[in-house]
């Protein structure tokens, strides 16, 4: 007598073989995927940063005294899952305007953003001449 087809022990053979072809390859995907994830978090933090940063060079540009020591954050709104500092901290007494002529007040600016553990760091300085 001929058989004909597959018995129901060489399918399930088959089926477990698949399985774990397509573990092995599935798992080959997570990496990159958390690495596109890593760069996203680097990408928004350092544009947060900046952004900040244009901001407040702008307000500098308009008027010296629009950038205080202690000034709250100007900066516009963050997106979700950024976290922000603004700190501006006065550099006059500190020998930091040295060499540079005719200069009055300095003034530094320091921006960190950070997102999903990445920080940015943006820093500056304001002079008044």
């Amino acid at each position: 007598m001929r058989s004909r087809g597959v018995t129901l022990i060489e399918f399930v053979i088959v089926i477990v073989a698949l399985t774990a072809g397509v573990a092995l390859v599935g798992t080959s995907f997570t990496e990159p995927a958390r690495s596109i994830i890593d760069n996203e978090n680097i990408q928004i933090a350092w544009q947060v940063a900046q952004g900040c940063a244009d901001h407040a060079m702008s307000r500098g540009r308009a008027l010296y005294s629009n950038i205080t020591v202690g000034m709250a954050d100007p900066c516009p709104t963050l997106p979700t899952g950024v976290t922000r500092t603004f700190s501006v901290t006065d550099a006059s007494g500190a020998g930091a305007c040295t060499g540079i002529a005719g200069a009055g007040v300095c003034r530094n600016v320091a921006i960190t953003a950070s997102r999903g553990g990445y920080t940015a760091s943006v820093a500056f300085m304001v002079v008044n001449y």
